[in-house]
């Protein structure tokens, strides 16, 4: 219903309201830890605090956007390296660029492409949702292509 009232103003919803058609089960989106685990996970948060992507990962959040536990079990609870982008593997259906790369879901969601001048837009049925320049930063999904 948001995303028919935004189409009716003109305007695109934000991609996230669209994203649980994309997802393999409803949720939760959060990976069980054994009680050790979760206490090396909150260890490990503390290690990380000054990483942007473990910053502003809140582990209370029931939609958080992205599965920090998932991605610290995969990892071994290795350090965070480089800018603190993590990999579409563990971001779940409230994150804007919900990609087909996450465990939680379906091929349809989309797939990343490069795009013309370097970045890369995240293409579901055919039509960009979202698009990142060469930094790395969000762009306007349109902007340059056609």
């Amino acid at each position: 219903m948001i995303q028919d009232i935004a189409r009716l103003l003109g305007q695109s919803p934000p991609p996230q309201l669209d994203n649980a058609r994309y997802a393999k089960t409803s949720g939760p989106y959060r990976t069980d830890l054994t009680p050790l685990q979760a206490y090396l996970f909150q260890a490990w948060l503390k290690e990380n605090q000054q990483s942007p992507g473990v910053r502003s990962f809140s582990p209370t959040n029931p939609q958080s956007d992205y599965d920090m536990r998932g991605y610290w079990r995969e990892t071994n609870g290795a350090p965070v390296q480089g800018t603190g982008h993590f990999p579409d593997t563990w971001k779940t259906p409230y994150h804007q660029s919900f990609s087909g790369e996450s465990v939680y879901a379906t091929p349809q969601a989309g797939e990343w492409k490069d795009t013309p001048g370097g970045g890369s837009a995240l293409i579901r049925q055919g039509i960009p949702i979202f698009r990142e320049n060469a930094q790395g930063r969000p762009i306007n999904p349109l902007e340059g292509l056609r």
